[in-house]
């Protein structure tokens, strides 16, 4: 557990033990932390404006949404965005599978489920057949 000190300059981000698919998806096999990782506070607060109990890390398999998103990267996601905003990159639930995909509202009540990768067809879906689990807000990957 972290000190006092330590606390008030960083924040501790859980890391889940959970793959999101940049692909064509992944189950869920647990949902238990595993590791936190440490970002000064002042970054995630001030400069990308999240709130630091509302936000976690998961990792991406699959090349869909590359080259934005590669194979591993970390995901910091904001789980305050649960709502399809316009042309952002979103963790969902589609299918029972765990999914990182470009969101596109449509005007009729729709949403297209977008991979950056072209070699992936894009999707079509009702709003409330998918579930966001939040927005990806920052990715650390090797180069």
């Amino acid at each position: 557990v972290p000190s006092d000190k330590m606390s008030e300059r960083y924040v501790f981000v859980p890391l889940y033990d959970v793959e999101a698919s940049a692909g064509a998806g992944a189950i869920i096999h647990s949902e238990q932390i595993i590791d936190h990782l440490a970002f000064l506070r002042d970054w995630i607060v001030k400069d990308l404006g999240l709130n630091a109990e509302k936000i976690l890390l998961i990792k991406a398999i699959g090349d869909s949404m590359e080259p934005a998103i590669k194979d591993g990267a970390m995901l910091l996601v904001d789980t305050q965005s649960n709502r399809a905003g316009s042309d952002a990159v979103y963790v969902l639930r589609l299918d029972g599978d765990l999914v990182v995909k470009r969101i596109q509202n449509l005007m009729d009540g729709r949403v297209e489920i977008i991979s950056n990768n072209s070699a992936y067809k894009t999707l079509i879906s009702q709003t409330n057949a998918i579930d966001i689990l939040g927005k990806v807000v920052w990715g650390g990957q090797k180069i």
